[in-house]
């Protein structure tokens, strides 16, 4: 009787750790191979006073940290145009950090990321950034980018005009990370003007130092949600990062979105952190 029960035991045993073992290889699986691929749609209205009536309504499309040739190839990205087309948007934004360090793309590979980010529509204007990792080949990413009717805002802005005479300015912030960020020079103008101001910026610790600008939206990515996330506790949490970790974030009047990405980088992995792309729409009531 005794050695019956010692075989049962051995066997509850046996059954757990195989358990255990198929919870540990899913888990893996959906870490590594799953969750990278399922994109989400984080929508949000956006409500300021100061828009001008024109602009009531404006959609804009945020998506950021491609980081290609980690998770992401050309086939993801056809994907991930689609699904920016689907939202129609007025203005789509990239923040950043297309290209990743110790990645090596073909020629090839050139040519059909420009053919993917050219096929990307927007009804007015789409505008880029520089993030840290596009400075390690600044002239390529400039070309990519621009050959695919992207606007470069490398500490520049730009004033989109829609029905009558009073602009949207739209100003674009180089990495701050790779101390390139010159705001002063983006402005290049009064920063006491009346003009409606986007901030696109990488990194979003520039809540930190844009407080007095009067500026009414910051859109910012490069934090990749921390690729695990439980909650607000990231398991990477990013240089540039602070504790600006993912979605709306209000400091002293200012309201910053972060976008949490679309790859990844150091590890590919994402739990409970889906590659997302933002969609706002703008509303002055």
């Amino acid at each position: 009787m005794q050695e019956t029960n010692v075989k049962k035991k051995k066997r509850i045993w046996l059954k757990c750790l195989i358990f255990l073992f198929l919870i540990i290889t899913f888990l893996g699986v959906y870490i590594c191979k799953i969750e990278i691929n399922l994109i989400n749609i984080w929508e949000q209205s956006i409500i300021d006073e100061d828009l001008p009536l024109a602009y009531n309504g404006l959609k804009i499309t945020h998506f950021s940290d491609i980081h290609f040739g980690r998770t992401i190839f050309n086939d993801n990205l056809t994907n991930i145009v689609n699904k920016i087309n689907e939202l129609n948007s007025d203005v789509v934004i990239f923040t950043g950090d297309l290209l990743d360090d110790f990645i090596n793309i073909s020629d090839d590979d050139i040519a059909k990321l420009i053919e993917n980010l050219k096929n990307i529509q927007a009804k007015y204007r789409k505008y880029a950034i520089l993030g840290d990792m596009d400075y390690l080949n600044k002239n390529l990413y400039c070309q990519i980018m621009q050959e695919a009717n992207f606007q470069v805002l490398d500490n520049q802005s730009d004033l989109l005009y829609v029905k009558d005479n009073q602009p949207i300015e739209f100003i674009g912030i180089s990495s701050l990370l790779e101390m390139q960020d010159d705001i002063s020079k983006a402005m290049d103008k009064d920063i006491t003007n009346s003009n409606f101001k986007i901030l696109m910026a990488h990194e979003p610790i520039i809540l930190d130092s844009i407080t007095d600008y009067n500026i009414n939206i910051v859109l910012t990515g490069h934090s990749l949600g921390g690729l695990i996330s439980i909650g607000n506790h990231p398991l990477l949490k990013l240089d540039g990062v602070n504790n600006y970790l993912k979605g709306k974030i209000t400091k002293d009047n200012t309201v910053m979105y972060v976008n949490t990405g679309l790859g990844t980088s150091k590890l590919n992995i994402r739990f409970l952190n889906k590659p997302t792309i933002n969609f706002y729409r703008l509303y002055n009531n």
